[in-house]
Parts: structure tokens; C-alpha cells; sequence
């Protein structure tokens, strides 16, 4: 996932950050600061409103503002939501429209990759 932040409430900066997941040092520190396990933690990321989703994302801006050498209290951690998007990276959206292009085909009645005219 891409992380865009236009104004951060924490450092006072611009953030556009990738992150595809945490690395084994930062889910540790997930894990004691955050109590969360990986699937916790990756399962919040992918939940709106709930607590957990709430923690996971303090905890990613936790670990990417570290990532970058700004250490932030972990109740300080803020975010104002309007400033936030979270977009695919390059990667994901080439295999998001890979995979639309496939369904949509197979939707169709052919076979993913069958060329749409017979060759001659």
C-alpha cells in the first residue's frame, strides 16, 4: 500500500511512504507496544472503525515515522483523516487490473489470456 499524508499532525510534514509489511524487528515492537500479532495487526489494516483498526493504524504510523528516525510517544501518535489517503502502489494496481481483466473474461465464456480474435 501507498501512504499519502499531506500534513502530518505529528511532525509537521508531508509523508508518502510504501509499505508492504512490517519487517520482523518492527512487528516485535507491534507486538509488545501495540499487543497485536501480525495477523491482528494486518487484519486492522484492513478494517474501518473497529479498535483494532484504530491500533493497527497507530501502530503503522508508529513504525513508519520510526522507519524515518521520529520517535512519537505512542499516545501522541494523531492523524487527521482528511489529510490521509491510502492508495495501491504501481504493483498492486497492474495486478488489480490483471486480475478485473481476467474476471471479466471469464465472465465472458474464455479462458484468462485467450486472445479476443481467433488467429488467422
Amino acid at each position: 500500500m501507498r501512504v499519502v499524508i499531506k500534513n502530518c499532525r505529528n511532525c509537521g510534514t508531508a509523508h508518502d511512504w510504501e509499505f508492504e509489511r512490517p519487517f520482523l524487528k518492527e512487528a516485535r515492537f507491534i507486538d509488545r507496544t501495540y499487543g497485536m500479532n501480525a495477523t491482528q495487526f494486518q487484519d486492522g489494516l484492513n478494517e474501518e472503525g473497529t479498535h483494532e483498526a484504530l491500533e493497527a493504524t497507530a501502530a503503522l504510523f508508529d513504525i513508519l515515522h520510526r522507519r524515518e528516525g521520529i520517535v512519537i510517544p505512542q499516545l501522541e501518535i494523531d492523524l487527521d483523516w482528511e489529510d490521509l489517503e491510502v492508495l495501491p502502489t504501481e504493483q498492486e494496481a497492474e495486478a488489480a487490473a490483471k486480475a478485473e481483466q481476467e474476471a471479466a473474461e471469464v465472465a465472458a465464456g474464455k479462458e484468462p489470456g485467450e486472445p479476443t480474435t481467433p488467429p488467422s
